[in-house]
């Protein structure tokens, strides 16, 4: 439950963490003028902006490394080359997207693979991201607990943000605003209205990046097959190799689950993209058994 700059403090008083030394540099939506002073004064190294910006991004993490870590890419190593190294396509040319702007995506997005697939997280992560909203405001109305409520729609304005649905991420805004305020008025007024917008995005972003909906996905014939595909998830997110976790979720969310292990298969979608390993394992046995049970009822 602690913020960044209470995380500094903590961490800079304990004098026999490793950490001591290390570089913290404050990532925040905060960018009023001034912000960056505020930041270093409390004592930050160094301050970014989100939605992240990669070329400012990697240009930061240069600073701090050590220049003897540091190697220039080879121009003649495709894989080498830097996403800003892409020729920018002619964004008029991707679908329209009511309050999708291709242009501030691809201003923290900058190469055509890195924004299909923020585009198609996205998208999967809208259920998931919607139902702990209303949980959220479930604690809210029921004991007036803002925390997490507030956490939450903080991490969907991000999520907007980045993907460039402006609109979107104001709303958020607002509702993250209120939260801080603890003020109930608003957020009654404004909750709904933001889940009907947030929602809607499940319609507005079929077909582009080739996205589709649940139904039109196969249906899984052996589940089995996908249990031992959930097993090296599991496997992979324990020793943190995020390229096989991530290839295992690809090929798992590539077929049609009942509503029951949908809705664990997105949050355990939204735990590798978090790097969740100890919830991931978590859902991994819980949809194990789901899956396990459906095939003893067939």
């Amino acid at each position: 439950h602690m913020d960044g700059v209470e995380t500094l403090q903590r961490l800079r008083a304990d004098g026999e963490s490793q950490c001591v030394g290390v570089p913290v540099i404050a990532l925040t939506a905060n960018a009023v003028s001034g912000a960056k002073e505020q930041y270093l004064k409390l004592g930050f190294d160094a301050y970014l902006s989100k939605p992240i910006v990669s070329a400012n991004l990697e240009q930061t993490l240069c600073d701090f490394l050590p220049q003897d870590l540091l190697e220039e890419a080879d121009p003649e190593d495709e894989d080498a080359s830097l996403p800003e190294g892409e020729a920018k396509p002619n964004l008029d040319e991707l679908p329209m997207v009511e309050g999708l702007d291709w242009n501030y995506a691809w201003m923290h997005l900058s190469g055509m693979e890195l924004l299909k697939s923020t585009i198609q997280s996205f998208y999967e992560q809208i259920p998931s991201a919607a139902g702990r909203l209303a949980d959220g405001y479930q604690d809210i109305c029921q004991s007036r607990d803002f925390q997490a409520y507030r956490i939450q729609v903080h991490a969907m304005k991000s999520l907007a943000a980045t993907v460039g649905i402006v609109p979107l991420a104001g709303m958020a805004k607002i509702l993250e605003d209120a939260a801080k305020r603890e003020d109930e008025d608003t957020i009654h007024k404004m909750h709904g209205v933001f889940l009907a917008e947030w929602n809607g995005y499940q319609e507005k972003l079929e077909g582009v990046f080739g996205i589709r909906p649940a139904e039109d996905k196969e249906e899984v014939q052996d589940p089995s097959i996908i249990c031992a595909l959930l097993e090296m998830l599991s496997n992979a997110m324990q020793e943190m190799d995020i390229d096989t976790a991530d290839e295992k979720m690809a090929q798992i969310s590539a077929y049609r689950y009942s509503d029951e292990v949908q809705k664990n298969m997105e949050q355990l979608k939204g735990a590798v993209e978090n790097l969740d390993a100890e919830q991931a394992a978590q859902l991994v046995q819980t949809i194990i058994g789901q899956l396990s049970g459906q095939k003893e009822s067939e």
